[in-house]
């Protein structure tokens, strides 16, 4: 997004969020104003939601940023790539990361089957990151083999 339009990409007049999605970004300035420090883009960003994301790559946002944003983002996302595709597989990742949050019962899940899900999805993004989330699968063998 920065790539395309500035570091400041959430402020741009021409991405016209709703007005959730404008409640998030000021929910993001006003929390790190509480703690008294600076909303530096990178700051910012890392304030927002996961559903702020997965609404992002909504159909609304196809022409605002993903018609000419989404191969920068996803570089190595299979070809061809689509917004959809990639909402498709984020949501696939929403349901998992719904349940950890809040604290709910994750045993009955395939994790690894998750875990390799987020490995994958990551790595459209950052081989790198995906190789740092992998580490995580020792971590999830273990719970899964916990009894239930």
């Amino acid at each position: 997004m920065q790539a395309r339009f500035t570091d400041t990409w959430y402020d741009n007049r021409f991405t016209a969020f709703d007005q959730r999605g404008q409640r998030i970004i000021l929910a993001a300035k006003d929390t790190l104003a509480k703690k008294g420090l600076p909303a530096t883009p990178s700051a910012v960003i890392v304030q927002f939601t996961f559903g702020f994301w997965l609404t992002l790559l909504t159909r609304r946002y196809d022409t605002p940023f993903w018609r000419t944003a989404i191969w920068r983002c996803f570089p190595e996302a299979p070809k061809p790539l689509s917004r959809q595709l990639i909402h498709d597989e984020i949501e696939k990742i929403r349901s998992p990361r719904n349940r950890i949050a809040h604290h709910e019962p994750i045993y009955q899940r395939m994790l690894l089957d998750d875990l390799t899900h987020i490995v994958s999805s990551a790595a459209w993004m950052c081989p790198h990151m995906a190789d740092y989330i992998e580490e995580c699968r020792q971590i999830v063998t273990a719970i899964n083999a916990r009894p239930v």
